[in-house]
């Protein structure tokens, strides 16, 4: 496969940050009595995700897309992490070619079906970039807010530096963490507004899960998001 960000020599060493996991060290010390060990005792990295693009991207983007979160630990999900063309092919064929297994992958799908078709650059990435893991014994585990914020600490950094690169026209945040993120208040799903220090104008959608599946379909799914990416 081939993706525009891959293409683009500004993108490149940026992406390559994300993918060699800089602040990851940091991060992981602050983390490490809540991590899942592997089988010698050694807590586990998870693989990161950079994000990947459209096939052609020109700077400033059209849409960046920001997905909540990595997810939470799962030990089939662990591996090591691979360069930076593999991750970037890789992570674009769960959501493009690959058999659907999930409900998000089918919806991200469509809206990037949609975004091709309408000659929209875009890029898609992750506000929290690798695994937001607990600790398997729920006495120890660490507490949701201050895990959430240590790994927004690093992580903000990758998806600041994406913005900055990217200009993105609009900003398509998935999910009430994203909106936090940019200090949003329960923005409206389909909502379109300003964000404080930001050129970008921020859509908002809730993120289509399975466990939002209901609220999703009665909140007629993509039909107001697009009419936001479209204004």
């Amino acid at each position: 496969m081939s993706f525009g960000i891959l293409g683009d020599a500004r993108c490149r060493p940026i992406y390559e940050k994300i993918n060699q996991r800089e602040l990851c060290d940091k991060c992981q010390a602050e983390r490490s009595p809540f991590a899942i060990l592997d089988k010698k005792g050694k807590p586990f990295y998870s693989n990161l995700l950079p994000g990947f693009s459209s096939p052609e991207i020109s700077i400033p983007v059209d849409v960046l897309i920001v997905a909540e979160a990595h997810g939470g630990g799962r030990h089939e999900d662990f591996r090591p992490q691979k360069e930076l063309d593999y991750e970037i092919s890789w992570l674009a064929a769960y959501y493009l070619t690959d058999t659907l297994r999930k409900f998000h992958q089918a919806q991200m799908r469509v809206l990037l079906q949609y975004l091709d078709t309408a000659k929209k650059s875009w890029a898609f990435t992750d506000l929290i970039k690798c695994f937001v893991w607990h600790g398997f014994d729920k006495k120890s585990n660490l507490d949701g807010e201050i895990n959430w914020a240590t790994a927004i600490k690093y992580c903000r950094g990758y998806l600041d530096q994406q913005i900055d690169l990217l200009q993105p026209r609009k900003i398509l945040g998935l999910g009430g963490t994203v909106a936090k993120y940019f200090e949003l208040d329960r923005p409206q799903h389909g909502s379109v507004q300003r964000i404080n220090n930001h050129q970008s104008l921020y859509v908002h959608s809730i993120f289509p899960s399975q466990w939002t599946a209901d609220q999703w379909i009665a909140k007629k799914g993509w039909e107001k998001v697009i009419q936001g990416i479209a204004e």
